[in-house]
Formats: structure tokens, sequence, C-alpha cells
């Protein structure tokens, strides 16, 4: 017997502000924990505090989310009024500069949310590393904010069910009419950038031969629309109880998208394994060593980037 499962995908919200902030983020973390929690089973949610620059910086690049929302006190210039790592007696602003160096090689986060007032500066910055940013372009009252969260998580519970491509989209806008049914005259202050050509590869599973003479011989396709010229585009097949990789170089690639047929996962005997699917982005001299060897590989050369989105198993 065989199945699937889309990899979940992690959303960290970042309540990031100075301990001596009147801020109150309880009711917008309670808000999209009950969504995402309470109907979705694509995503986990993750929360934590960061009331320093140190604290941000560990957080984005160690627990490894696809959908990062960042909330805090945003000040006229762009900046996020955090404590001071020595004194927290000091309040220290973090920079959008600052901010959006966090995130640069940063291949799995899909998209950023920066709820917090004058907040598009640094959504400018950080869209040169990530594909969909949504940032204030003014002050914003808390109510509206809340509604905004509310309306744009409620669509990504939803519209991923559908693994829909363009999700986040779809969020922004559904975010932006609840905001508009509670005033008008806020409507205009979030706003989105987006920047595709850092968008990741997407695969999916067509059709796994279920009653094929080998466990699962199976077909895959995806999109990628930007890969660079002397880089290579691979599927793999990670087998965790060999800890190697399986390696089919994508080389059916037209206008963007490819397939892959005949993948077979999994040895003749049902052992109960679940194995790891997705796309590997090669550059140059990566390539010329996998198209050496890139059967049962026990580590990736370097230069090689890994997206991951199924596990697979058999039971």
């Amino acid at each position: 017997m065989t199945g699937t499962n889309v990899a979940k995908k992690k959303i960290l919200i970042l309540a990031a502000f100075s301990a001596q902030s009147d801020l109150d983020l309880g009711k917008e973390i309670e808000e999209i924990e009950e969504i995402m929690q309470g109907g979705s089973k694509s995503f986990d949610v993750d929360q934590r505090t960061a009331k320093t620059v140190d604290k941000v910086r560990q957080a984005i690049r160690y627990e490894s989310p696809q959908i990062v929302h960042f909330c805090g006190h945003g000040l006229e210039d762009g900046s996020f009024l955090l404590d001071d790592e020595n004194d927290k007696t000091k309040k220290h602003p973090l920079e959008p500069k600052g901010l959006a160096g966090f995130f640069s090689n940063l291949t799995d986060v899909e998209c950023v949310i920066l709820n917090a007032c004058y907040s598009v500066k640094a959504a400018d910055l950080i869209a040169e590393n990530i594909a969909y940013v949504i940032g204030m372009n003014r002050a914003i009252g808390d109510d509206a904010a809340i509604k905004f969260v509310r309306g744009f998580y409620e669509a990504l519970r939803d519209e991923a069910l559908g693994n829909r491509p363009d999700v986040f989209d779809k969020a922004f806008e559904r975010g932006l009419q609840a905001l508009g049914g509670h005033d008008p005259s806020q409507q205009d202050i979030p706003v989105i950038r987006k920047n595709l050509t850092v968008q990741k590869p997407e695969v999916r599973l067509i059709s796994p031969a279920e009653h094929s003479t080998v466990p699962m011989r199976s077909t895959f396709s995806g999109t990628y629309k930007h890969l660079e010229e002397d880089m290579s585009l691979w599927l793999f097949i990670f087998a965790p109880g060999e800890g190697k990789y399986y390696l089919d170089e994508i080389v059916n690639y037209r206008n963007g998208n490819w397939e892959v047929s005949g993948v077979i996962i999994g040895g003749e005997v049902d052992n109960r394994a679940t194995y790891e699917v997705g796309v590997l982005i090669a550059d140059a001299e990566a390539t010329r060593t996998l198209r050496i060897g890139s059967d049962g590989l026990k580590e990736l050369p370097s230069g090689v980037k890994k997206f991951s989105d199924y596990s697979i198993y058999r039971e």
C-alpha cells in the first residue's frame, strides 16, 4: 500500500518588539493560531518572542519556516524598535537593511508578512531574496491590522487545500477585502512585493502506478521558470534507511514546465519506509559532478540547493 503527503509548511510568528513597548500582540497571534491550527492540516504554527536583534536573526535562520509573520513596532524611517543586546533599558532600532539581510540565501522561505507600521521599506529590500513579501506603507490601526491578518490566513488555509501556485496572491486579496469591510480608509495600507525570479521550484505527483511490478513507479511534473544558463534541475528521492539520494536529471523542460516518468521509489520488498521527494538546482560545477555519477549519493555536492515538497510512504 502506498500513499503521499505534501510536506507541511511551517508558519513562524515572530513577535519582535521592545520590552517597554505598549504593543499588545497577543490577539494577533491568537487569531493566526486559531485559524491555522483549527482547520488546516497543511501548516504547523510556531511562535517566538524576539526582543533583540540577535533573537530575531536566530529565529529566522534556525527555525526553517516557509512563512514568516513578523509583528512589532515600526518607526517612520522603516526601522523596528527592539531592545539593546546589553542593556534592556535602552532601545535599539533594527533598520530595514539589517532585517532584509537575515533573509539572504534562505531557500525555504516563500512569504514574509511584516505586520508593522511603515514596514514597506523593509519589504522592498526583503523582496530581493524572497518571492512574496507584504508590508505596510504607513501607520495602521491595531484592529485594522488584525482584520487583514484574519482575512489573509483564512484564505491561506482554504486556498492551500488545492495546492494553488497563486495562494499568496489570493490570500493578500482576501486580507484587503476583510480590511476594507472594516475600514475602507486603511485598505490601501498593506502592499505586496513579488519577485518571482526567486520562486522555488514546484513538484507534483501525477500518477503512481499502484499495480506496477515494483513498489512504486511514479510520474512527477512541476514548474520552474527561471533556471539560469549552465545550471541544471534534478528530481531527487531520499531514502532515509539507506541515507542515500537517488537523482534523475530533468531534461524535458519547456516553457518552465517539466515531467519525469518511470521514477522508482523503494525496493521490491515493502519495508514501511518513508521517502523524501523534491527538486535540486545545481550550479555549473555541481552539474558536472552529478552528471558523472548521481545514483545513490550519500552526500550532495556543494553548489546544490534542495527543495523538498513530498513525503511518500509505504505501509
